[in-house]
């Protein structure tokens, strides 16, 4: 509250009782009432005004209780992860992942019109109906950021779009509810006497190692979370959901709905991307044929000066294209883990793109806009005649796997584009060259356990004129 006598704010009320740290406030609507979770998996409530400011409103079994009325209590916000409306959210069986923070949207007040999303440490964003009280709702999944979770999600106030923020990636990612129904130096030196941007220019190698559990969640692999789970301690899990002894249904509940929610979430933006630890972050590339139907519209994107008017980046598991005329971004999320490295063929609309993990892989991909030409000729390739075909958007070409461990750290094209070369992040930096449209290996070897700082490939020599 504001204290005038001192120019400043002073505490109205002080809120004692939580046994680890505070992850999580909602205020009721009436402002008389406060909920709080801490990561030990506790709920508790609070009296916010009045005499008993500041004191915990504990469970009793007397109906004429203050405790009775929190169960019928509106709330402004729904940030908690634990409570009734939210209990189904976490499934029958802990699975090793806590929620990160939920959010509920701000539109009608009946059963099911309501969204509620939630994130995880996993980096999954989803989309439930309101309320999630059931032992097993269905719900929508979505993906965008790297590993490392996702730390934030809210909804705007017209419920428009939901935004999301990584806990690694430190990326800003915006989604639009869609409504129409569709159901990531050669002396030695040593890091104690760099600062802090010098550090992570040099992390590499050991530093990408990550634990079993985290390599699993990346791919979603169900059957590895299970075995982990078996052999895990009480330690390693998530709490034990304590709060279940004060999340009480309300006097009289919605009738719930526990269909998957109509609405579905589209990538709109995303802000940020991967700049403390690569070297390949941002790209320019030509602005040619993305709207081939489209003459006037094509002629914008490549602009009157000759300048190029796209920028290739990336953020998390996701690759953005930005046409800078039109202020429109789209997107290739066919990556599993964070991507790392990006590099744009010399002579065709392609991009390449490395991530990160332990067995990492590389696509290859069309960053034009619209349906292209049918017809490639007979006798080419998969990926000549897939570039050919008419299809949606950043579509993968090819996906390609060799002999990099914990992530793709370098990339380059060939000056004709025939081949792509890639550096890993094992302890020998192996260099892999791709001849990439046939998805063969041409060559692999160590290289040094130096940290790379680019690669490239030699350009050709000059051709001799007959005079010479």
């Amino acid at each position: 509250r504001k204290d005038r006598s001192f120019g400043g704010w002073a505490p109205a009320a002080k809120c004692r009782g939580h046994r680890g740290g505070l992850s999580h406030l909602d205020f009721s609507i009436d402002g008389r009432t406060l909920q709080s979770c801490d990561d030990e998996g506790y709920l508790k409530f609070w009296q916010v005004k009045g005499q008993a400011s500041g004191e915990e409103i504990k469970k009793s079994d007397d109906p004429d209780s203050l405790f009775a009325t929190i169960k019928d209590t509106k709330w402004h916000t729904h940030e908690a992860v634990f409570g009734w409306a939210v209990q189904g959210c976490w499934g029958p069986h802990d699975d090793g992942c806590a929620l990160t923070k939920c959010a509920r949207s701000h539109d009608a007040e009946s059963a099911g019109s309501k969204l509620l999303a939630t994130v995880d440490k996993f980096s999954r964003l989803k989309l439930w109906r309101w309320p999630a009280a059931t032992e097993t709702p269905s719900f929508a999944e979505f993906r965008a950021h790297g590993g490392g979770g996702v730390s934030s999600v809210f909804f705007s106030v017209d419920d428009e779009f939901v935004v999301t923020s990584g806990e690694d990636d430190c990326c800003l990612v915006v989604w639009r509810v869609d409504l129409s129904g569709s159901t990531p130096l050669e002396e030695a030196c040593s890091e104690e006497i760099l600062i802090a941007e010098q550090a992570l220019d040099l992390k590499d190698t050991e530093a990408y190692d990550r634990s079993p559990e985290a390599e699993a969640a990346s791919i979603d692999d169900r059957t590895k979370l299970f075995f982990m789970e078996e052999r895990a301690s009480d330690s390693d899990m998530a709490p034990v959901r304590p709060f279940v002894e004060k999340a009480l249904p309300p006097s009289r509940p919605p009738p719930e709905r526990v269909d998957e929610p109509l609405s579905n979430l589209r990538l709109e933006w995303m802000h940020g991307f991967r700049a403390d630890d690569c070297r390949q972050q941002v790209k320019y590339a030509r602005a040619w044929g993305l709207h081939p139907d489209d003459a006037a519209a094509d002629a914008r994107a490549r602009g009157t000066d000759g300048n190029e008017r796209l920028v290739c980046f990336f953020g998390g598991a996701t690759s953005a294209v930005l046409e800078a005329v039109t202020s429109t971004m789209s997107f290739h999320r066919d990556h599993t883990d964070s991507v790392m490295s990006l590099a744009v063929h010399p002579t065709r609309p392609l991009v390449a793109t490395g991530q990160q993990g332990k067995t990492p892989s590389v696509c290859v991909w069309d960053y034009r806009g619209d349906f292209l030409p049918k017809g490639a000729p007979a006798g080419q390739s998969q990926a000549s005649r897939a570039l050919a075909a008419p299809r949606p958007t950043k579509e993968t070409l090819v996906t390609l796997h060799g002999a990099w461990r914990r992530g793709v750290s370098h990339l380059c094209f060939s000056p004709d584009g025939k081949y792509l070369a890639s550096l890993g992040r094992d302890d020998w930096h192996t260099l892999v060259v791709n001849d990439w449209e046939a998805a063969l290996t041409v060559c692999s070897r160590p290289t040094t356990k130096d940290a790379p700082f680019d690669l490239a490939f030699v350009p050709p020599p000059p051709p001799q004129s007959s005079e010479d």
